[in-house]
């Protein structure tokens, strides 16, 4: 009997633990569904303007992203993005799908909150093509400078055993890492950077500098280090083609290099 009733709280844990993992994205479905199908009157109206009324004071708020000389917008991506980073580094989501906790934190989540607080579209944080001729010639030549660099470093111990893989499934590894770094540029170089320059313009570009730097704390100290130079390069990337697409495309292919160089 006590074997039956450990393998039945057992069983209860791993359901609890299940349960859980699906709550954040459950809140974010939520969301959207109570918001869309809310109704037009009453309740409603705060947010929607009819055809000739004024303006509701919260209507206003949402439009202007102040309230009593508070920034919304400020306080909004500020809290979202720390919000982000300490879910995904205590609360992981393990539901059987590759990097389902960077993509619902740091993609999901920002979208979710930027829709429903002032109606923000995904083109509003920098996921479009933006300026294409620019990020095709960034692009190339941040990844034709990188790789001179990468190949060099790869050299240093440091590197090699950071990043030495005994055994390497290409597919697999490109799939992994193109969803974790989609999801991670995004946070930093679409949510932050272009939802703080709504509030601080261009200093936008050295605040994000800030997460992203302290979240390579684990890797080699040169590259941690790089991080302070590289941060910049990839903002002004992004905020000079209006779009993090280029970003994601440099970062995911500087991994990839240093990956075949060391192995």
């Amino acid at each position: 009997m006590y074997w039956k009733s450990c393998n039945y709280s057992r069983f209860q844990l791993q359901m609890s633990t299940a349960k859980s993992a699906w709550l954040p994205l459950k809140l974010i479905v939520l969301i959207f569904v109570y918001d869309t199908l809310m109704p037009l009157e009453g309740t409603r109206e705060l947010w929607v303007n009819k055809r000739g009324a004024s303006p509701s004071r919260l209507q206003t708020y949402m439009k202007d992203r102040i309230v009593k000389g508070y920034d919304l917008n400020l306080l909004a991506v500020v809290s979202i993005s720390t919000l982000a980073l300490i879910l995904g580094a205590y609360y992981p989501l393990n539901i059987g799908f590759p990097r389902a906790t960077e993509l619902v934190y740091y993609l999901l989540l920002p979208l979710a909150v930027g829709w429903v607080l002032f109606r923000d579209k995904p083109w509003d944080y920098g996921m479009r093509i933006g300026r294409w001729k620019s990020s095709i010639i960034l692009t190339l030549v941040c990844l034709a400078a990188m790789s001179l660099i990468l190949y060099a470093v790869s050299k240093m111990p440091d590197f090699r055993s950071y990043y030495h893989k005994p055994a390497i499934d290409w597919r697999d590894l490109l799939l992994y890492k193109a969803l974790y770094y989609f999801a991670w540029e995004f946070l930093f170089r679409g949510y932050m950077l272009f939802g703080l320059e709504r509030s601080i313009g261009k200093n936008a570009i050295f605040v994000q500098i800030i997460p992203f730097v302290l979240l390579h704390l684990d890797k080699p100290f040169l590259e941690t280090l790089a991080c302070v130079p590289g941060g910049f390069v990839f903002g002004y990337v992004a905020y000079g083609t209006r779009s993090f697409l280029p970003c994601f495309v440099i970062h995911l292919g500087m991994y990839m290099m240093m990956v075949s160089f060391v192995n």
